[in-house]
């Protein structure tokens, strides 16, 4: 990621994307079995931000949902808080190797 920060891909977070990450946090703790397990990662560039959030098997299950209902509510959610920036924001999912 650094190679890609350095070559411009990537910007760095502004103020706005850090609160939305913050809040998509907070929910996504507040929904799982194992919130210290949970990890975040905001990646920014300057059309909008990707949050890649790594759980273990069990709540990655629970963060996505039946037929991906909660998934599409967490998006819903990040999307509501984004809408005065005119950037996109993308939640993606994945299961952490070692939990």
């Amino acid at each position: 990621m650094l190679k890609q920060l350095l070559s411009g891909r990537f910007a760095m977070p502004n103020g706005s994307d850090r609160e939305i990450h913050e809040m998509l946090v907070e929910v996504i703790r507040s929904l799982v079995d194992s919130p210290d397990d949970v990890e975040v990662e905001l990646i920014s560039d300057e059309m909008g931000a990707v949050f890649q959030v790594e759980a273990n098997q069990a709540d990655v299950g629970r963060l996505i949902g039946k037929g991906g209902q909660t998934a599409r509510a967490l998006q819903a959610i990040v999307n509501a808080n984004a809408s005065r920036s005119g950037r996109r924001f993308q939640i993606e999912f994945d299961r952490a190797a070692d939990r």
